[in-house]
């Protein structure tokens, strides 16, 4: 008996270990769910996500679920872009070092192709709205806010004193590439149309703000479409994936996240 009991244990271990902290798989050769697509002559085709959350914003798992989802979708790569001011699981989940998050999802692709690209989502109210930027090195210059708050309101508007153009400033100073957000919200055009305001305009002038989002999880906008024609912006695809990509996207019945095509010379995150 006492065998037969300790060899279950084992069993239940490795089974645990496999589960909790094994690594995932890119699919196999004609796995509907994989993303692909063919290389140029002169480029390969790179799939990006460029917008996703985990707990340590308002998502509801670990990172390590999303580098296993990435994986599992035959991405290149994806992006950890975390809300820099809303933080509904502060207090279960606090994290001074707003690179954490992209911390954990590094070590969780260790060992596999995956690229990971470090971000953050600066999350402001209109006219600014919120913007991806991605290729930072450090998300905390990304943000202002008084040690010591810990209740998620007055953190969320304590982080809203300092100056949206400062975050977007402080983004540019570490090369990002920064980006606008689902940019046709009703709540900020109740006519459902788009109009780019000058707090945007101003930037792209600036060379300070480099594409706007026309797909964002089931959301495609022809008038986000048509000002990133206008205005010189990169067409970004995104998932904006807060819970599972299976739930939001059921990838085997046919579904599939929105992502963006990078046409890059080399697989790497510098190339792209």
């Amino acid at each position: 008996m006492k065998t037969i009991a300790f060899s279950i244990v084992i069993i239940a271990s490795f089974t645990h270990f496999a589960l909790g902290h094994g690594s995932s798989e890119k699919p196999k050769p004609g796995d509907p769910r994989e993303i692909s697509f063919p290389d140029t002559a002169n480029y390969l085709t790179l799939v990006l996500d460029p917008h996703t959350h985990s707990v340590f914003s308002d998502g509801h798992v670990w990172p390590r679920i999303r580098v296993g989802e990435a994986l599992r979708d035959g991405l290149d790569a994806y992006a950890v872009t975390e809300h820099l001011e809303y933080q509904p699981h502060l207090a279960d989940i606090p994290h001074p070092d707003r690179n954490q998050s992209f911390r954990e999802a590094t070590a969780a692709a260790k060992g596999s192709d995956l690229i990971v690209i470090p971000g953050a989502e600066i999350t402001r109210d209109f006219p600014a709205g919120h913007m991806n930027a991605i290729f930072i090195s450090d998300a905390n210059k990304l943000l202002k806010i008084p040690a010591g708050v810990t209740d998620v309101n007055e953190f969320r508007n304590k982080a809203k004193e300092w100056p949206s153009q400062k975050a977007v400033e402080a983004a540019n100073d570490q090369g990002a590439f920064v980006f606008w957000n689902h940019a046709y919200w009703t709540r900020d055009f109740p006519t459902g149309i788009p109009e780019m305001p000058d707090f945007h305009l101003n930037n792209i002038k600036a060379g300070l703000l480099h594409g706007i989002e026309v797909a964002n999880g089931d959301n495609y906008s022809e008038n986000t479409f048509q000002m990133a024609l206008d205005h010189n912006l990169t067409l970004i695809g995104v998932s904006d994936v807060h819970q599972l990509i299976d739930w939001d996207y059921e990838p085997y019945k046919g579904g599939h996240r929105p992502v963006t095509l990078v046409f890059a010379k080399e697989r790497t995150a510098e190339s792209m």
